[in-house]
């Protein structure tokens, strides 16, 4: 699954994980014990990598997100917890570079959440 994060800098960035294989230990090993060996099936095949880049992206970019506004008690009293108000945004990229965000308006209905528009 794809993440991004618009940087402070203004650039969009994506962390994408990746699956690559484990390399896993050879059977013939000298100092591997009996156990050792017996283990060696079970190890994961797989790993996830985590890979971040720079898009350089230039079009609209759509998501949603949460402000904070305040907070307010729980049942018992003992916890504040904080009062949200969800907003769509629409962001702005020119030559990789953010030039715009604002929240979406009835105008912008037929943008899709989560999508790119180069």
């Amino acid at each position: 699954m794809d993440r991004y994060v618009i940087a402070k800098s203004g650039r969009l960035i994506v962390t994408r994980k990746i699956f690559d294989e484990n390399e896993r230990p050879k059977d013939e090993s000298p100092d591997q014990d009996e156990n050792t060996k017996l283990a060696i099936p079970l190890l994961p095949r797989w790993k996830f990598i985590e890979e971040t880049e720079d898009t350089n992206f230039h079009g609209i970019f759509t998501f949603s997100g949460f402000e904070i506004i305040g907070h307010e008690p729980d049942e018992n009293n003992n916890i504040l917890r904080p009062i949200h108000n969800h907003h769509y945004y629409k962001a702005k990229f020119t030559d990789g570079q953010l030039v715009e965000i604002k929240i979406m308006g009835d105008d912008d209905y037929r943008l899709p959440v989560g999508s790119l528009f180069p």
